[in-house]
């Protein structure tokens, strides 16, 4: 019986990771919606480069492995035009 107790501890604590995804998924699609100018875009797609938003209206998932030597650079690039 104490094992069925920590499977639901364990089911709960899974959703709860799936929700805060579904969050962060939500908030950034919102950021991208509401972006209106030339800079914003810039300025999600490096914070995207970087990793702090999971993914860009580009393209769905995190960079490409080749572009991980560039990030930074491209990130620079995306923010001052």
């Amino acid at each position: 019986m104490h094992g069925c107790g920590v499977n639901k501890q364990a089911d709960r604590f899974v959703d709860f990771g799936r929700e805060k995804h579904m969050h962060n998924e939500i908030e950034t699609e919102r950021l991208w919606h509401e972006a209106e100018t030339f800079d914003e875009l810039g300025g999600l797609t490096a914070k995207w480069l970087e990793g702090e938003l999971s993914y860009c209206l580009s393209n769905c998932a995190s960079p490409d492995p080749e572009t991980e030597p560039l990030r930074q650079m491209l990130a620079y690039f995306n923010r001052n035009g």
